[in-house]
């Protein structure tokens, strides 16, 4: 293993940070040494790395300049953010990193707000033909006793997949008051799907895989099936490429009896992540090879079909004298 890279990741304290660090950790093509950062000063994603720095949050302004004083003194190649809430300040300061040699695992601020904003993303899709469910800020919706329900909102901006069914002008008011900047949509039936894209620094997308929940789960830890849907992956990865979005992605789809229906687009990793890894698909080394400008050509969307993930809650001890602890659990 001759190869090296220096990688900095944000949000330490996050689910998707050690995922993102796990995934480094699973190949053995590039040595990869791991920075992890946030604004606690003790998140779980410190003890999987090999090294932390406190950071204050996206909103400081001395989150940007912290950053830059890391990446200089690590020597970093790759910055990778993992919190909503901090792509738009390093898409805005991109330019500043790779100025010092530094490469950011995002998009450029307009295409990231065309992510995190669904109205502009329902107006994404619409003015480029992808077939996608009416959306309504408040200002356009109908008076509540004259919608056609049921009705779905959520927040306006972010990638959360939270949001709530409307059935009647009761519940329009209940929600409505409750949901921050809400946008409307018509509801649909049909299966849910995520698509992971990959795409290198020019905006190619190099490779996409589909999963699907496989049932209703209370605890918040429903189970994962991989899918090998061409249609849906391919579809996917065009999106990407019009929008020009550099790096991870992840779209959101609903597979009805009419056809395809598109409904976010989001910059970054999803939720499963782990899962896209254990199918065959590594965006973190595809991602560590186009920093380092090897020539990335992905492996199409060639995973396994039909892989389930299944998760679980695990913990890191640390006792007052520092001692880091981990139960990995009986295996079999």
């Amino acid at each position: 293993m001759s190869k090296s890279l220096k990688v900095l990741i944000t949000g330490a304290g996050t689910v998707a940070c050690p995922s993102v660090i796990k995934g480094f950790r699973q190949q053995s093509e590039i040595q990869v040494h791991i920075t992890a950062v946030g604004p606690n000063l003790q998140p779980a994603g410190r003890y999987l790395a090999d090294a932390f720095h406190a950071v204050p949050p996206a909103s400081d302004t001395s989150f940007i300049p912290t950053l830059r004083d890391i990446v200089k003194h690590e020597g970093i190649q790759l910055l990778i953010p993992v919190v909503d809430d901090e792509f738009p300040v390093l898409a805005e300061s991109r330019e500043q990193f790779e100025h010092s040699g530094c490469r950011v695992a995002v998009s450029d601020p307009r295409i990231v707000a065309l992510c995190r904003e669904k109205d502009k993303t329902y107006g994404f899709f619409k003015q480029n033909g992808i077939p996608t469910m009416s959306s309504w800020v408040p200002a356009d919706l109908p008076y509540p006793g004259a919608v056609r329900y049921p009705v779905f909102v959520k927040p306006r901006t972010g990638k959360s997949s939270g949001g709530h069914k409307i059935s009647n002008a009761q519940e329009f008011y209940f929600w409505t008051e409750r949901t921050h900047e809400p946008i409307y949509r018509e509801f649909l039936e049909g299966e849910d799907h995520t698509v992971d894209v990959f795409s290198n620094f020019y905006g190619r997308a190099i490779c996409a895989i589909a999963c699907v929940p496989t049932e209703t789960n209370a605890a918040g830890a429903c189970p994962v099936r991989t899918v090998c849907d061409s249609k849906l992956t391919d579809a996917s990865k065009f999106i990407a490429e019009k929008a020009g979005i550099v790096g991870p992605s992840n779209f959101r789809c609903i597979k009805t009896s009419a056809g395809l229906i598109f409904t976010e687009m989001n910059q970054g990793f999803s939720e499963n992540l782990p899962l896209v890894i254990a199918a065959g698909l590594n965006p973190l080394l595809l991602l560590a090879k186009c920093t380092l400008f090897e020539d990335v050509r992905g492996d199409g969307d060639d995973f396994e079909d039909g892989l389930v993930m299944l998760r679980f809650w695990d913990e890191i001890f640390v006792s007052r004298s520092g001692e880091v602890r981990m139960d990995t659990g009986r295996r079999r």
